[in-house]
């Protein structure tokens, strides 16, 4: 791969005002974030005791995470199977945990949190694991880009070292940008245009990268922006001919939005995207934003590569997890899932 992926851990509550509630990969990202994940690709929760040990401010904190993501499953009809008292129960105690969300995504703005942020992020040698976890209640907008920066292990803890290392990263895929991009461009518009039928593996990841990309959050016009959309076009197939084991795949455009999002709010000075345009940014303001989206992003896929290789074991093993951890701490909607014969499977693939 592009990089060595060090421990990872994070937020789980990515939200920016533009998006209708959360765009599905900021709960990868987020999934991601706060996995624990290493090196060696340890799957997050492999140690139970990480779970088993939590206090009861944590296991809070899962149920509304777990109940969060129940909102979302459209197969879930409770008041056409369940008796009425069943529902409302259900239903009461959903609605309850849904105003927890939305009360501990205020919190983590709160001013006690984000002087907490400021004084560990002024650090010389920021201690990585106490930011992830203060960062497990949610990261204010305003350090979000720095956060994800580190706690993805794109630059270093020390202070002193990461504008060195932003520099070098930044240089390194804007020379990517011709040697990929640009070249498998032009020989794809060539075949076009000539009618050639026989297309290379990167050809037709172009045009799958292509066809893709304008179908990327539909309903967030940042996404819309021409500059946006070719921006996400370079990391797609640049990140696609890199890593040949899986190729660009459709799911993983939704992956990169997030970074686009956070970067381009950090340059344009703003938390929300709703009314920024990009026209305003020079193009090596829109490189450095690439770059920077890109190495996430290389970051983010290293321990999720198996989410889309062949069969997909890496999702066969997160939808098990997921599975287990909603028998745990949502013992009545993991009952009824399995009296309704309703499989993960069905509804929590694109988590």
């Amino acid at each position: 791969g592009d990089s060595t992926p060090e421990s990872l851990g994070g937020q789980s509550n990515f939200e920016l005002r533009g998006f209708p509630g959360r765009i599905h990969s900021s709960r990868a990202v987020g999934e991601t974030l706060n996995s624990g994940q290493n090196a060696s690709g340890n799957e997050w929760h492999s140690d139970r005791s990480h779970i088993d040990a939590k206090d009861e401010s944590d296991m809070q904190k899962l149920r509304r995470d777990s109940s969060d993501a129940m909102l979302e499953v459209p197969h879930l009809n409770i008041a056409r199977s369940a008796t009425a008292s069943k529902a409302d129960m259900i239903s009461a105690s959903l609605e309850r945990q849904s105003e927890d969300v939305s009360v501990s995504a205020y919190r983590s703005m709160s001013a006690p949190r984000t002087e907490k942020f400021a004084k560990l992020l002024d650090e010389k040698i920021v201690d990585i694991e106490q930011l992830r976890e203060l960062s497990w209640s949610g990261i204010p907008p305003e350090f979000r880009p720095v956060c994800w920066r580190l706690l993805l292990g794109y630059v270093p803890p020390n202070r002193d070292l990461r504008e060195q290392v932003l520099i070098r990263k930044r240089k390194e895929y804007k020379n990517f940008v011709p040697d990929y991009y640009d070249s498998i461009a032009a020989i794809s518009n060539i075949s076009d245009v000539s009618g050639i039928s026989q297309a290379s593996d990167e050809e037709n990841a172009f045009r799958q990268v292509v066809v893709d990309v304008p179908r990327t959050a539909p309903d967030v016009p940042f996404f819309h922006q021409s500059r946006i959309q070719k921006s996400l076009e370079r990391i797609l197939l640049i990140w696609g001919i890199r890593h040949p084991a899986s190729g660009y795949v459709q799911g993983i455009n939704d992956l990169a939005t997030p970074f686009l999002a956070i970067f381009t709010s950090e340059r344009h000075c703003s938390s929300s995207i709703d009314n920024v345009n990009v026209n305003v940014l020079s193009d090596d303001e829109i490189l450095d934003i690439e770059a920077d989206s890109y190495w996430c992003l290389c970051k983010l896929l290293d321990g999720i590569q198996d989410h889309y290789t062949y069969a997909q074991p890496g999702i066969q093993r997160t939808l098990f997890h997921v599975e287990e951890l909603v028998s745990r701490v949502e013992g009545s909607i993991a009952n009824h899932f399995s009296l309704e014969g309703v499989h993960y499977m069905q509804f929590a693939f694109r988590w």
